[in-house]
């Protein structure tokens, strides 16, 4: 885990926009520790603490200021000393009227400083990971100079020869929010937009531009090198956010592999279970499972880890697998899912095809009444 700490002056604080979205989050904070209407208070949280971060993120590209990289240790104090100041939920932030009371639960010299200097400082999970987290280098300040910063992801990163079943305009649309996600390092809103739409255009960005040859010219080795993995920051319409989702980080094979056994799968339980049951050896999810997560975050997290599970089992039995998935809604789930097909697909590379199937239709206990989309591969 790696946090970038962001110093913020007073004066940046004392605007309306930024002081109101504190006192919402506020406000938040202790109507979610009472369990007061959890989903529409964790929306309201996510949109102030979207604000804050956004605030604070320009300030440091306008103004070239300084920040902090804190990981391992450092960022493990940092969010206990957070923790600690707010006995309810946790903000992403320490208001300069705070920053006094934080330095005293958490002796971090690299930000002592901000003590004398009236200011706080927001913090943001980055979602680009350029070392590991076990990496030994140590981290200073330093400016965000221009050879620092994130090069931008460009639209054409994004396969464009898939056959999918979605209209074509929402695939695009879906594409430049998950690109103003990633080149704002803001998260994308999984929420917003309907399962199959989410799934194709997740598959558009999985593989990786592969490294251009000199004949290939001065435009493809530019592209090559905005398009190397990124981990877009995924939230939900409750407030909650997913996991980071890679994208661009799979080398794409040529060739579709010959998998030993086809399994069919509903992704839920009992949703559209007269058209299934006839169709599917069983279910990846029950949907009881589901309702017992307490936000989307988790579901998707839930969905994750199930999806993780059963393709280790199948590959302990079976040389490899292609599993044909039938979808029953949910963006939670999908997103979860296909997060461990990505993470399946690094760890055994060949062996595992997934097949996402739409409903379209039909009597409603046939198989016709589904069309299979891209496979992921």
């Amino acid at each position: 885990m790696k946090l970038i700490v962001i110093p913020l002056p007073e004066e940046e604080w004392n605007k309306p926009s930024v002081a109101q979205a504190v006192e919402d989050i506020m406000i938040c904070c202790r109507r979610i520790s009472k369990k007061v209407d959890l989903a529409t208070e964790r929306r309201r949280f996510a949109k102030a603490s979207d604000l804050i971060e956004t605030v604070a993120l320009d300030h440091m590209r306008k103004r070239n200021a300084n920040y902090l990289e804190l990981d391992n240790e450092e960022a493990i104090m940092l969010l206990n000393g957070l923790e600690r100041v707010y006995s309810t939920c946790t903000p992403s932030f320490i208001h300069p009227d705070r920053i006094g009371e934080f330095l005293n639960c958490v002796k971090l010299k690299k930000i002592a400083h901000l003590r004398w200097e009236r200011a706080g400082f927001v913090v943001i999970l980055s979602p680009f990971e350029n070392v590991p987290a076990s990496s030994p280098l140590p981290i200073k300040p330093h400016k965000n100079e221009k050879d620092n910063q994130i090069q931008p992801v460009s639209k054409d990163a994004f396969l464009n020869d898939n056959d999918c079943c979605s209209n074509e305009e929402l695939i695009k649309k879906i594409q430049e929010k998950i690109l103003e996600a990633i080149n704002a390092e803001r998260p994308f809103n999984a929420s917003a937009y309907g399962h199959e739409g989410i799934t194709e255009t997740l598959r558009t960005a999985i593989y990786a531009i592969q490294s251009p040859t000199t004949f290939q010219g001065f435009f493809a080795r530019i592209l090559s090198k905005s398009s190397r993995v990124q981990f877009l920051r995924i939230s939900y319409d409750d407030g909650s956010a997913g996991g980071l989702f890679p994208l661009f980080s799979l080398k794409k094979l040529e060739i579709r592999p010959e998998c030993s056994v086809i399994i069919k799968l509903g992704l839920m339980s009992i949703r559209h279970s007269e058209s299934l049951d006839v169709i599917t050896d069983g279910y990846l999810i029950r949907n009881s499972e589901m309702n017992w997560q307490d936000s989307y975050g988790e579901q998707e997290w839930f969905a994750h880890q199930q999806m993780m599970k059963l393709v280790d089992a199948l590959l302990e039995i079976e040389h490899s697998v292609e599993i044909h998935l039938y979808h029953t809604g949910l963006q939670p789930a999908v997103v979860g899912v296909y997060r461990a097909v990505v993470d399946q697909l690094k760890n055994h590379r060949g062996r595992v095809i997934v097949v996402p199937y739409f409903a379209r239709g039909g009597d409603g206990f046939t198989e016709v009444c589904y069309v299979p989309s891209e496979a992921w591969y």
